[in-house]
This record gives C-alpha cells, sequence and structure tokens, in this order.
C-alpha cells in the first residue's frame, strides 16, 4: 500500500508547478493620448479657430487644396506627425515629411496639425481617396473620401 501522504502531496504539486512557468509578454507603450477629430475639408478656419472643424460636404476636383486636419489630445512628448494620400487607384500620390511636434516635450492639452494635397493631385482623378496618419512611423487613422 502507498504512502497516503505522497499520494495528496503529488497532486498538489502538479497543480503549483504551473505557477512557477514565467511567460514574458510585451505590453505596447500606450502613447498616453488620444485623438479629437480627424476630418477632411476643402478649407482651413479664416480665425484658425480649430475647435470644431467642419469638414467639407463636397469635395471637387476644382477645390484649390484639400486638407486633412486632426486634433490630438494630452500629448506629454515629441511625436513625428506625417501624412500619406492614396489615390483611387489605391497607389500613394504624396507622403509629406515628418513633423515633429511638441518638441520641448512639454505636457499640451491638445494640438492640431494638418497636410494638404494640390489640386495638380486630384485634378483628373474622380474617386474614393484615403489619407492616413502616422505618429513615430506607427499608424494611427485613416479617413476615407471622395472627390466629384
Amino acid at each position: 500500500m502507498k504512502n497516503p501522504l505522497v499520494i495528496l502531496i503529488y497532486p498538489a504539486i502538479l497543480f503549483l508547478l504551473p505557477a512557477c512557468v514565467n511567460l514574458k509578454i510585451d505590453v505596447p507603450d500606450d502613447p498616453g493620448w488620444g485623438v479629437g477629430y480627424f476630418v477632411v475639408s476643402n478649407h482651413l478656419d479664416a480665425d484658425n479657430d480649430f475647435e470644431n472643424p467642419v469638414p467639407a460636404k463636397t469635395l471637387r476636383t476644382d477645390d484649390p487644396q484639400v486638407y486633412a486636419i486632426i486634433k490630438i489630445l494630452k500629448i506629454e512628448k515629441s511625436v513625428r506627425i506625417s501624412w500619406a494620400w492614396y489615390g483611387p487607384d489605391r497607389i500613394l500620390a504624396k507622403r509629406s515629411a515628418d513633423t515633429e511636434v511638441n518638441t520641448g516635450s512639454r505636457f499640451l492639452e491638445y494640438f492640431v496639425i494638418w497636410d494638404s494635397l494640390g489640386k495638380s493631385f486630384y485634378e483628373n482623378k474622380k474617386g474614393n481617396w484615403t489619407v492616413a496618419v502616422t505618429a513615430d512611423g506607427k499608424f494611427l487613422m485613416k479617413k476615407d473620401f471622395v472627390i466629384n
């Protein structure tokens, strides 16, 4: 007959063994900020009032510019923003250079940044367009829009 103590200890050891395993899980850094809005428009507010931007109801091939405007909230560090514009053929039409924002790494309640696409890019390309924004080289957000 086996020792009853061994019969009780052996299952307990097997039950507790997984608790000794250490798994490494990489959790991406939380940027600590969010997006207030992201709109596409054919104009910028003349008074630079970006609290409530008005997206264009209709974008047309004769508009002089198309703007993508994004409001980023609660930023505490420097961040590089860039834009990529894709035409109806889904081919990259324009990539903007990185723009570094908040180089002093101060706390900002928000900032507004925009990029524009000149008429020469879309005057002969009606259809569905996409603009994508990256922050520090990582995808942040995209917006689909139509140019008639």
